[in-house]
C-alpha cells in the first residue's frame, strides 16, 4: 500500500516540489503512529478507532491501563497480527509518552516502531 508521507507535525512531506510517499513498512509504522496520535472519538468518519488518550493523564494514571490502552490500539491496525512487546516511559512533567513496540505483522515479519507522543 502506498499513502502520502507525513512528517513528524503530521503535515505533508514535500521534497523538490514534489510530494512524497511511503509505502510497505513505512507505510505500516505512519499508519500506526496515527493510530496512536488519534484520541478515541476525535474522528468523526471513525470515532472508535484511536488510543484513549485519558489512561495516559491525570496523578492516577496506572501503569497497566496505559499498557492495555497502547496494545489495544495497535491491535485496531488490521495488517498487525499480535504484539511481541512493549514498553514506554511516561513523562509526567512535560505530558509526553515515548512508546517502543514490536509488533508480528499478519505476514509474520515483526516490526520495530517507536514513537513519542505529547499528552
Amino acid at each position: 500500500m502506498k499513502s502520502l508521507a507525513l512528517d513528524d507535525t503530521g503535515d505533508l512531506v514535500i521534497k523538490n516540489g514534489n510530494i512524497t510517499m511511503v509505502d510497505e513498512d513505512q507505510e505500516l509504522i505512519q499508519s500506526l503512529r496515527l493510530l496512536l496520535r488519534t484520541n478515541v472519538d476525535e474522528w468523526f468518519l471513525d470515532p472508535s478507532i484511536g488510543l484513549y488518550h485519558a489512561e495516559f493523564r491525570g496523578k492516577r494514571a496506572d501503569e497497566e491501563d496505559m499498557t492495555a490502552a497502547l496494545e489495544e490500539a495497535i491491535e485496531q491496525e488490521p495488517r498487525i497480527d499480535r504484539i511481541k512487546s512493549i514498553s514506554f516511559e511516561y513523562d509526567r512533567p512535560r505530558r509526553k509518552v515515548s512508546v517502543f513496540f514490536i509488533a508480528i505483522k499478519t505476514d509474520g515479519e515483526p516490526l520495530e516502531v517507536s514513537e513519542v507522543m505529547e499528552q
